[in-house]
């Protein structure tokens, strides 16, 4: 009689475990979160004087100061420039700031000799003036197929 009471009370036991068991809310997956970065700090002033192409100090040019940021979503894309139409006046000197953010990235506009090259994440500067009125394309040469194009219209 007590091996029939301890078997029954253990098969309620374990009834009441599997209907409590059944009874717990279904886990789920746990929620996607989305990471949005923050664009680098924009650098203080670039110095006036600046290296030439033999590594010597030559005065900077002093201009307007102007940033593009090169956004390219933790390098998944879209790839785009931060503005990316750009307009200056005939004359105008500006001092260019280039932030790039995971990816490496170019500032090219062919028809200006202009050609700058901005590491992932680093920060690089450029002194130049528009001599000449027109409409140039500006180009990211590794992420031109991507859609990483803009224009400088000189008035």
């Amino acid at each position: 009689m007590l091996k029939k009471l301890a078997a029954l009370t253990l098969m309620a036991c374990a009834i009441f475990t599997v209907i409590v068991a059944c009874g717990q809310p279904v886990p789920t997956e746990p929620s996607k979160v989305t990471i949005h970065r923050a664009s680098p700090p924009i650098p203080p002033p670039a110095p006036t004087v600046a290296p030439d192409q033999n590594g010597e100090g030559t005065e900077a040019l002093v201009g307007t100061p102007f940033t593009v940021r090169m956004i390219d979503n933790g390098g998944a894309g879209p790839f785009a420039y931060e503005p990316v139409d750009l307009t200056f006046s005939v004359g105008e000197i500006v001092n260019f700031t280039f932030i790039g953010e995971d990816a490496f990235h170019t500032f090219t506009v062919p028809d200006l000799d202009i050609d700058v090259e901005v590491e992932a994440g680093e920060t690089t500067g450029l002194d130049f003036k528009f001599e000449v009125a027109g409409i140039y394309e500006l180009t990211c040469i590794p992420h031109e197929a991507l859609g990483m194009v803009g224009t400088i219209t000189v008035k």
